[in-house]
């Protein structure tokens, strides 16, 4: 082995403790994708699926609030055709990044 190599290994194999394959259990070495969740006790599907939950439910309020704004911030620009472009440039110039089609999409919300 080069000696460069050797240096490194000499460096970070004092924290690197693998655990060898012969104690892992069958899930632990196998790739993630084929391990279904029963196979793996460690697994607590009911989390992970509220988790998610949580998780598409912040993203989805963030986006109303985001598209209320701005139909309270270009009410007679808002739901009417050729205005995203428009509303995205004025959004871009003030420093708020958004997208002609992240608008669009805004404007297709169904209203509350």
């Amino acid at each position: 082995m080069p000696e460069h190599v050797i240096h490194f290994l000499n460096r970070v194999e004092p924290n690197v403790h693998p655990i060898p394959a012969a104690q892992q259990q069958a899930w632990e070495r196998a790739p993630a994708h084929t391990v279904m969740h029963d196979e793996c006790p460690g697994l607590n599907t009911g989390v992970m699926t509220e988790m998610s939950g949580s998780a598409g439910e912040d993203r989805t309020s963030e986006r109303d609030l985001r598209a209320g704004e701005l139909k309270l911030k270009y009410p007679e620009d808002w739901g009417r055709r050729g205005r995203p472009k428009a509303i995205a440039s004025l959004e871009n110039a003030a420093g708020n990044p958004i997208t002609e089609r992240t608008v669009q999409r805004y404007f297709k919300l169904p209203k509350n």
